[in-house]
C-alpha cells in the first residue's frame, strides 16, 4: 500500500495492487487541516485522530475509486482529484436568490 499525506491541506489518500489483472484501489480522507491531531500508520491501515469544536462538531469527508472502474484510471488521476475535492470544499459555491 502506498499513501500520500497532506497535512497542511487536510488530506490523505492511499492506492494498493488488489493483484495481478483486478487493478488498484484507491481511498481518500478529507478533513479540516486543523481538526487533524494525528495521521498514524497501524498494521498497514492509516487512522487519523481528529479534534472536534464544542458547539460545531466536526466533518470530515471519504471515498474510493478502482481503477478499472475508468473514471480514475492512475495515481496520479486520483491525487489530482482528491486535490480538485479539497479545493470545492474549502470554496464552496453559494447561490442566493433574490424575489
Amino acid at each position: 500500500m502506498r499513501f500520500c499525506i497532506e497535512y497542511d491541506l487536510g488530506w490523505l489518500a492511499s492506492w494498493e495492487s488488489l493483484g495481478e489483472g483486478k487493478g488498484n484501489l484507491d481511498t481518500g480522507f478529507i478533513a479540516a487541516p486543523d481538526a487533524i491531531v494525528k495521521i498514524d500508520r497501524i498494521n498497514n491501515h492509516l487512522v487519523s485522530l481528529l479534534q472536534a469544536i464544542p458547539q460545531t462538531g466536526i466533518s470530515y469527508y471519504t471515498g474510493a475509486a478502482w481503477d478499472q472502474f475508468g473514471a480514475i484510471p492512475s495515481k496520479e488521476a486520483w491525487l489530482h482529484h482528491i486535490a480538485q475535492q479539497v479545493e470545492c470544499i474549502q470554496n464552496p459555491c453559494v447561490i442566493t436568490v433574490k424575489e
